[in-house]
């Protein structure tokens, strides 16, 4: 099994929150035909004996978040042989998750997504002057488990709009691929909604940029400077790196000019810049892709 990004630490806590979220804010569809066939014909002779854990998985596994139901249930069968992660530290949640304690399942190689990141930016002309926003899900469920509404995140865009057309530039806001059609509210001249680009350099012309949790703090920090935003809910990895003093922070609910700021990379320290990388990055090298391969030939 390989993992999908960034893992929050405090991933059973989130998870927590988004399940009694969901239950009463949410209704969850019935679990179709198909994916009960895809259940049954999943089953080999060598496995069979299983079949009544396999239907149990599928009920209970419906009612559970995905991180509490493989923490309280340990089937052998749900372990994958094989994780393929980032690196040790993002490997800590699937550890708890699957109560596992060494790394004799794990192989690490970074992350594919951000090979074309590494080990530097391709040089871009910086046409114009713009300060970059890294977009969550604009998504019912992430707007109750984050405390915001939809007009929250209108004026919450607004507000950075402001700020960077009083620096004389425009707002950039690259929109997740999840949210491109989620958007109608007409905004300033000055804000952009970004869809499909490259983010390399959209990250390599901003004069700064801000995120919430996204994938794509990493480049940025290792190749920028990163203002996250913060919501209701608490992400583990913002404070990591608050705490590594890589990053600066604004509330998304009350800030003002004056709390936006950006770290510059002369400011940041050896020392913590060779956490960030064994934490998040692995090797700079812009070769996962290609550990990622090896691994699957053998």
């Amino acid at each position: 099994m390989m993992h999908h990004g960034l893992y929050q630490q405090n991933g059973m806590e989130i998870a927590s929150i988004k399940q009694k979220f969901i239950k009463e804010n949410i209704k969850k569809d019935r679990m179709d035909f198909k994916t009960i066939l895809f259940y049954v014909f999943s089953l080999r002779l060598k496995n069979i004996t299983t079949f009544y854990n396999y239907i149990t998985f599928a009920i209970k596994r419906r009612k559970n978040s995905g991180y509490l139901f493989f923490k309280s249930h340990d089937y052998e069968f749900l372990k994958p042989d094989i994780f393929i992660q980032l690196s040790e530290h993002n490997a800590t949640i699937t550890k708890d998750i699957y109560n596992l304690s060494s790394n004799e399942r794990f192989r690490f190689i970074g992350h594919p997504f951000n090979d074309e990141f590494f080990p530097k930016l391709s040089n871009f002309e910086k046409n114009d002057k713009y300060f970059l926003l890294i977009d969550s899900h604009n998504m019912k469920n992430v707007f109750l488990i984050n405390g915001y509404s939809y007009e929250d995140k209108i004026n919450f865009y607004k507000k950075l709009g402001y700020y960077a057309n009083k620096n004389g530039a425009k707002l950039k806001i690259k929109l997740h691929p999840a949210s491109y059609d989620n958007i109608e509210n007409p905004l300033p001249k000055t804000i952009e909604f970004v869809r499909d680009s490259k983010i390399d350099a959209l990250i390599s012309g901003a004069l700064g940029c801000f995120a919430f949790y996204s994938t794509l703090i990493i480049p940025i920090i290792y190749h920028s400077s990163c203002c996250v935003v913060k919501t209701k809910i608490s992400y583990s990895i913002q404070q990591e790196l608050i705490n590594l003093n890589l990053v600066t922070a604004i509330n998304f609910f009350e800030f003002n000019e004056n709390d936006i700021y950006f770290l510059k990379n002369e400011k940041k320290s050896k020392e913590t810049i060779s956490v960030f990388i064994k934490r998040y990055v692995y090797i700079p090298d812009g070769k996962s892709t290609e550990r990622l391969g090896q691994i699957l030939k053998k």
